[in-house]
């Protein structure tokens, strides 16, 4: 990614006016909100398990139940994120997307441990790891939003 933000400092230093940058890094908002319409419309096929998935009282059969559904939620996750990396990044404020992504990078993580939790039954950690993706994950749809996304800040 440094070698990116290298040639996007060099092309804006090279002449390239600003609104030229401003229409390629629209034109990127748009192909990331393209990419993520279809990761919202891929998720919504999926029926999210009837039960909350902070209760301190999980039983193993609803903690493998959530597992299931996180890990069908990743594979989705994973693609997006996959598209958005061949994406590269924006020509401006580059920055402030590669937050975004590092954002959902930890989110995944974080689910990935809680889907490890929730298969050994560990309950009260697969909550915690939980909590915390869905804190990162939030950090980095707030992130999207402000810098102009609006399928991604959903």
């Amino acid at each position: 990614m440094t070698t990116m933000l290298a040639v996007a400092a060099a092309g804006s230093a090279c002449g390239g006016d600003s609104s030229e940058t401003r229409l390629r890094t629209e034109r990127w908002i748009d192909d990331a909100d393209e990419v993520c319409e279809d990761e919202n419309a891929a998720l919504a096929e999926i029926e999210p398990p009837a039960l909350d998935p902070f209760s301190e009282s999980l039983t193993d059969a609803q903690l493998d139940e959530i597992a299931a559904y996180l890990e069908r939620t990743v594979a989705i996750q994973d693609e997006t994120t996959d598209r958005l990396d061949d994406l590269g990044l924006p020509a401006d404020d580059a920055g402030e997307i590669e937050d975004v992504l590092e954002q959902r990078a930890r989110g995944r993580m974080a689910v990935g441990r809680a889907i490890d939790f929730a298969r050994d039954r560990d309950g009260e950690q697969f909550v915690a790891s939980y909590r915390e993706a869905v804190t990162e994950y939030d950090k980095a749809t707030r992130g999207a939003r402000d810098f102009g996304l609006e399928e991604c800040g959903q």
